[in-house]
């Protein structure tokens, strides 16, 4: 090869050059990328890494970027006179001040999202790296004087500093670690944890601290100071002028090799991959960025490569892209071979393969509801009730979670002619052009309603899909079933009441509002508040008062003179709580008291009933300072006001009308399950109907996923309780009562069970969930201690040889569904053991022993495995086991799914309702699919006889 020296110069001063410019670029600027470990920069070309802008970079950022550089942002008048990362570094100023993890969660109380976890490392109960090394030296060093850092700052400040105030990455966290721990603890650290790195992501999610999305960051670290639009589109001519000067030769190559890579790529694909893709509005864009995924996963899976200089010998790995990159060109090439490549896909899809692409692809669009048109929200619907039977129950289901956008719509409807809401809301036929002008019509008049209904949309694709991947879309597909016939019966009543009083005010209540709105003191505490509780609060009024009952209260508001028997009428007035107000009263109160809280900080705002909490929120409307009233006329009750900002009216009435929405049957009947015990049927129907009208309030007391302190649960409940219908007293045991802080005990509960999702994480889901819910219910009833039972759970096993405790459920405790539920699990996880033991014993064994055995063979290295020996439960018996072969549970979760329908679909459904009974031996049938071996159904019969079933 024939080097040109003026060529060969050019270089050598081009690499001086790029050499000097990295260093100042290291000093000045953070080289690494994203964490937790680099920006990935594909699909980032050039002048999109330009500095772009602060104004420009804030509208590109505008969804990302966290709240309080929002917030900020909002204050800067002059957007040329800053960076973003300097708006970033200011916006986070009060970082600086911050001395623990509570410190930083006062000082940016809105943002939710990123700080509302953090914990100071004491606190964690990580049990390796850098955070057990300080839990453990960190005392010591302080006898000294000393923190693990020369600084003695707190570790969580100092990582929360570093990832918002310097912007820096991982690998960059880790050298200022080097440099800024105290010499000690290093020393310590690195001689348990020789060669390894101080901070990983995992660190980062123990401590509670969490980053902005990756775009947000990406962007953020290629708009920076020391660039110029002038020079990105410089850049991008140059490159597009490599790309121009290459012969047909030189492009024709490389085509070849990308696209080849590129097709050997799109074969590893599942089908269900592909469709995605197929399905995403930029599908080629789409395309790119799983592409660059896997070339990046690929590049870091193998050894770096190197390069040489041109004066011999090894250089530096390549970090760098250098000017006339091929990117640009590869990227391009990209697009017109997934063009392509996509257009031959599509023409070659089953019709299976179709269906299903239509459904994401309406999936998929639901998210951009809020940005359709009046039209094409109508036609949108109009697809979804003619589409396949996921894309029809989620209209289904949407509607039967909007029954005030139901009861609206009838009134428009009806106006217009059209009778039968029912049939036009959930028959599976389109819009005619008439229906559809008149629903264009309503979401042009009702933008609220079309928000509302654009979000229900959204959450019901999103359970039917999980329903779907779960194997629950036919039970699933009964209940939407079940709340739709009940919302037809509503429709229908809410027409024959419409109809009955017209849309007319009568006349008494018309006077009532005047007469109660002239009195500044009775309605000076309604004003305020969400116009749908004011409503609310007439329409109860309405509702549970007769006519000459109002008129007589419209007198006493007049100060009109009453008689003996009027003044007792109002008396009585006085004390009555109509049963139709329970729902409404229970929303503003939870609505007002997290409005209070997140003003004062103070939960004891969750003891205060409604008449209090609107008391204590007019205080605050009219900026008094604080709270400052009596509880029941004595009790002083008081509290500062820390932030003052005015009510988020659209918020608020956001949060009371989604509080005030009774629950499903289903969500009831499960916190009655899980939480409650009863005496009879009567007393079952009755507490189930009450948790329905304590709406959802109720499932921010019991739900798992609430994110309310144990304290506050524990003050709503409190309330849940106090509330009760008096008949109720002595007939319902709640399974919380048994315990001291039994909320406390919610979170001890909630973390046996994921312990066991931890150590038996190769079940399928589905089934642990049913065993994780029976062992909640378990440890409410018996007086467990949790810490005895989390060391009976452990650790996942290291090797097959290691003992582990279990937790052994009674299973005649399960609740009746979740019975047949687990022994179809326990039969497809005996059907893979038995596979590779040949022992039809296994069949005996129930879902913990099954769990436990498929652990330790699935540590096995060597087939055949050792003999194992252990004794069943309840029986006492010996069982030999021995594995000739590797566990296969690939196909376990849709197994699961086929026997269950079975079950419930051939043996409830069909013998149990036929013959008015179960038959032991129909049941033996269904689960086995026919098995004939006799030890098999003999020892399944075993397994059955230990739920307790009322089997013949």
């Amino acid at each position: 090869m024939k080097i040109n020296p003026f060529t060969l110069n050019q270089n050598k001063q081009y690499l001086q050059q790029k050499e000097q410019k990295q260093t100042i670029s290291h000093s000045n600027y953070q080289t690494n990328s994203m964490l937790p470990h680099s920006y990935n920069a594909y699909l980032i070309g050039f002048e999109a890494r330009v500095d772009k802008g602060l104004e420009r970079f804030s509208e590109a950022n505008e969804e990302r970027m966290p709240y309080t550089v929002k917030t900020f942002l909002e204050t800067v008048e002059d957007k040329g006179s800053r960076t973003p990362l300097q708006v970033q570094q200011e916006a986070f100023a009060p970082l600086t001040d911050c001395q623990s993890a509570e410190d930083i969660k006062g000082a940016f109380s809105e943002e939710e999202k990123l700080f509302a976890e953090l914990i100071n490392p004491e606190q964690s109960n990580a049990r390796r790296g850098i955070i057990k090394a300080h839990n453990d030296y960190a005392p010591l060093l302080a006898e000294e004087g000393k923190g693990i850092l020369r600084s003695k700052e707190n570790l969580t400040v100092y990582l929360v500093k570093k990832i918002f105030l310097e912007n820096k990455t991982l690998e960059e966290i880790n050298k200022d670690l080097d440099i800024d721990l105290e010499p000690d603890f290093k020393h310590a650290f690195l001689y348990h944890n020789e060669d390894a790195k101080f901070v990983y992501p995992a660190t980062l999610s123990a401590l509670g601290i969490k980053t902005p999305g990756k775009e947000y960051l990406q962007s953020l670290r290629y708009t920076r100071d020391g660039y110029s639009d002038m020079m990105g589109g410089k850049i991008k001519s140059g490159l597009e002028a490599f790309y121009d000067s290459l012969t047909d030769e030189e492009r024709t190559l490389r085509a070849k090799k990308t696209v080849a890579n590129c097709e050997n790529w799109w074969a590893t694909l599942s089908t269900k991959q592909k469709l995605e893709i197929l399905a995403d509005k930029d599908a080629e864009l789409k395309m790119l960025e799983q592409y660059n995924q896997h070339k990046n996963k690929t590049k870091k899976a193998s050894p770096k490569s190197t390069t040489y200089s041109l004066q011999g010998g090894e250089a530096k790995p390549r970090t760098h892209v250098k000017v006339g990159s091929t990117k640009l060109a590869q990227d391009e090439l990209f697009k017109k071979w997934a063009t392509y490549n996509l257009e031959i896909y599509r023409a070659n899809l089953t019709d299976a393969e179709k269906a299903e692409l239509n459904i994401i692809q309406t999936r998929n669009a639901s998210r951009r509801w809020q940005n359709m048109s009046a039209l094409e929200r109508t036609e949108y619907l109009s697809k979804m009730k003619s589409g396949q039977e996921p894309l029809r129950f989620a209209m289904v289901d949407a509607w039967n979670n909007c029954t005030d956008i139901i009861k609206d719509l009838t009134i428009h409807l009806k106006k217009n002619q059209i009778y039968k809401p029912a049939d036009l809301l959930y028959s599976t036929q389109e819009f005619s052009v008439l229906q559809s002008q008149i629903m264009t019509e309503f979401w042009q008049t009702h933008p609220e309603h079309a928000v509302k209904l654009g979000e229900a949309i959204q959450a019901s694709h999103e359970k039917i899909k999980k329903a779907m991947e779960n194997g629950h879309f036919e039970e699933l597909k009964r209940e939407i079933g079940r709340d739709k016939t009940r919302r037809i019966k509503e429709i229908e009543a809410f027409k024959i009441d419409f109809s009955a009083k017209s849309t007319a005010t009568p006349d008494y209540m018309t006077e009532f509002r005047k007469a109660f709105t002239s009195q500044r003191l009775s309605y000076e505490r309604l004003e305020h508040l969400p116009k749908s509780y004011i409503e609310d609060y007439f329409n109860v009024i309405e509702k549970g008062f007769s006519e000459d009952e109002i008129k007589i209260w419209t007198k006493s508001l007049k100060d009109l003179p009453l008689t003996d028997e009027e003044v007792e009428v109002v008396k009585r007035i006085g004390r009555t709580i109509p049963p139709e107000s329970l729902s409404a009263t229970r929303a503003i109160e939870t609505t007002l008291a997290n409005f209070l809280f997140e003003k004062t900080k103070n939960p004891k705002v969750y003891e205060l009933d409604h008449g209090a909490l609107k008391v204590a929120y007019l205080q605050f409307i009219r900026n008094e300072g604080g709270i400052a009233i009596l509880i029941d006329g004595k009790k002083p009750f008081h509290a500062e006001f820390l932030d003052k900002k005015k009510p988020d009216m659209k918020k608020l009435s956001a949060m009371y009308e989604g509080l005030r929405q009774p629950l499903s049957d289903d969500s009831a009947y499960k916190i009655l399950n899980n939480f409650f015990e009863v005496a009879d049927d009567d007393a079952g129907e009755e507490l189930q109907s009450y948790i329905k009208r304590f709406g959802k309030t109720a499932e921010l007391i019991f739900s798992e996923k609430t994110a309310y302190t144990p304290t506050i649960r524990e003050q709503l409940y409190k309330n849940f309780m106090v509330r009760m219908p008096e008949n109720l007293f002595g007939k319902v045991a709640s399974l919380l009562d048994l315990h001291t802080n039994p909320f406390e005990r919610e979170a001890q509960i909630k973390r046996v069970n994921f312990l066991l999702n931890k150590r038996f994480d190769f079940i399928p889901r589905q089934m642990l969930d049913i065993f994780n819910e029976e062992v909640s219910r378990s440890l409410r009833r018996e007086k467990y201690d949790i810490s005895t039972v989390e060391a009976r759970v452990g650790a996942k096993r290291l090797n097959a040889n290691e003992n582990k405790g279990l937790l052994i459920l009674p299973k005649q405790n399960f609740l009746m569904h979740n019975k047949l539920r687990m022994l179809a699990a326990e039969q497809v996880l005996a059907e893979a053991l038995y596979d590779a033991t040949k022992n039809p014993e296994v069949f005996s064994l129930p879902f913990e022993q099954l769990c436990d055995n498929i652990e330790v063979f699935g540590l096995v290295k060597k087939f055949p495995s050792d003999t194992r020996i252990f004794e069943k439960h309840y029986t006492g018996e010996t069982i030999e086991l021995v594995a000739t072969k590797k566990i296969d549970l690939r196909k376990s979760a849709q197994e699961y799914i086929d026997c269950i329908n079975d079950v419930i679909d051939n043996w409830l459904n069909t013998k149990v309702k036929t013959d008015g009974f179960g038959k032991m031996l129909n049941l033996v049938d269904t689960l086995s699919c026919g098995e004939t071996d006799p030890k098999i159904l003999a020892n399944i019969v075993k397994r059955i006889t230990l739920y307790g079933l009322n089997l013949k």
